[in-house]
């Protein structure tokens, strides 16, 4: 299998800061006739039929008499949503087939134990903000570092985990928008900016990167490189302050397939533009281990409770699977280096007392008491 390449010719001065009547729902892309949302929150989409391949699309989006609707991506303009389609109707006007498709947004929980996490490692503290800007530059721009992901136990990989955010709708182990411009350049030049502007939207949306986009602008392309330039704000945290905001500019290099050519050597290929069916990698498991000590009988730690409350909220992740907890309490120092050698976990979870030093404090040899040998110097690696 050949690797895309950059095409150094490639040029193209449109600038494209709206993604127009396109829209996303699941794993097609389709223009709209028009876009409407009800003061209950639920959104009519209306489209005239193109092809019969965007008809049967649309007609399997039909919810099932029994068993209820499946969840699927929802993406116009700059704003996405996971949706649940309730009604698909279609009726005929002038000899063309005019489809209307209603849609309820689901209501995702924010926060919990396993979502915006801050990490701390030996190259530094990364708050839930730092993490939330580099994902934003791998939606945008930037490539994953070559194979961060697989270092067990590494600052390299903790970080990823929480820039990929594998228990989400969405693994974010690429970049969005360059992986839409390989897929759709080749074959829709005129509207790949487009599309791949609501990939990216989805991808902000889906992973709560961003609460609202204030702007997202692509191109023009020069020398096979893309301009990008974004602007959108966080979740408001605290009351008595302003959200965070992510600004973002930079260039997405264009990996196009080998065999693509010139736009006037290009072929004319009429298809409907479909997002990727597999948006999802399938990595390995990744294995978190959970570990406690409280050896200070005066101050004792619910440790029983802050595990199960982290298992409880990953379980409700829609890639629960993908999740491997491992829990060892009661934690001697020993213990702690025989289950890393033995488990090699992606992500350790302390829970346990500190010193004014840094040092963490484990269980004794003997009865659980605390030792002053059993003190670690200041965590590296761990958040």
């Amino acid at each position: 299998m050949t690797s895309p390449v950059t095409k150094p010719w490639l040029s193209d001065p449109a600038v494209v800061s709206d993604s127009g009547d396109w829209v996303l729902l699941g794993t097609h892309f389709f223009e709209a006739q028009g876009v409407r949302r009800a003061q209950d929150g639920e959104v009519t989409v209306e489209a005239n039929s193109q092809d019969g391949a965007l008809d049967a699309a649309l007609q399997a989006f039909t919810p099932r008499r029994a068993g209820g609707s499946s969840s699927h991506p929802f993406a116009y303009r700059n704003d996405a949503h996971l949706v649940q389609v309730t009604a698909v109707e279609s009726h005929s006007a002038q000899g063309r087939c005019v489809w209307s498709i209603k849609l309820t947004p689901q209501v995702r929980p924010q926060g919990g134990s396993m979502d915006e996490m801050a990490v701390s490692t030996q190259d530094g503290h990364f708050s839930a903000d730092d993490i939330a800007r580099i994902r934003a530059a791998r939606i945008l721009f930037e490539s994953p570092p070559a194979a961060a992901a697989k270092r067990h136990f590494s600052s390299a990989s903790m970080v990823e985990m929480q820039v990929q955010k594998p228990g989400g709708l969405l693994v974010v182990d690429r970049c969005i928008v360059q992986d839409a411009y390989k897929q759709y350049y080749p074959t829709r030049p005129d509207v790949c900016a487009q599309l791949a502007r609501l990939a990216a939207i989805w991808a902000f949306k889906a992973t709560n990167t961003v609460e609202y986009i204030e702007s997202l602008v692509l191109g023009p392309i020069e020398a096979g490189r893309l301009n990008v330039k974004f602007r959108g704000r966080r979740r408001k945290v605290y009351a008595n302050g302003d959200p965070p905001l992510i600004e973002l500019e930079g260039a997405c290099e264009l990996l196009l397939p080998v065999e693509f050519t010139r736009p006037a050597e290009r072929p004319q290929i009429d298809e409907s533009p479909k997002l990727s069916d597999k948006p999802l990698s399938k990595p390995s498991k990744l294995k978190v281990l959970l570990v406690s000590a409280s050896p200070d009988s005066d101050v004792r730690l619910r440790v029983d409770r802050e595990f199960r409350e982290i298992i409880a909220q990953a379980r409700g992740a829609r890639l629960r699977d993908r999740l491997e907890f491992v829990q060892l309490q009661a934690a001697r120092f020993g213990d702690l280096r025989t289950a890393l050698l033995e488990h090699e976990p992606h992500v350790l979870h302390f829970s346990g007392h500190g010193n004014a030093d840094g040092s963490l404090e484990f269980e004794d040899q003997a009865d659980g008491s605390f030792d002053q040998d059993e003190r670690v110097a200041p965590a590296r690696g761990a958040g």
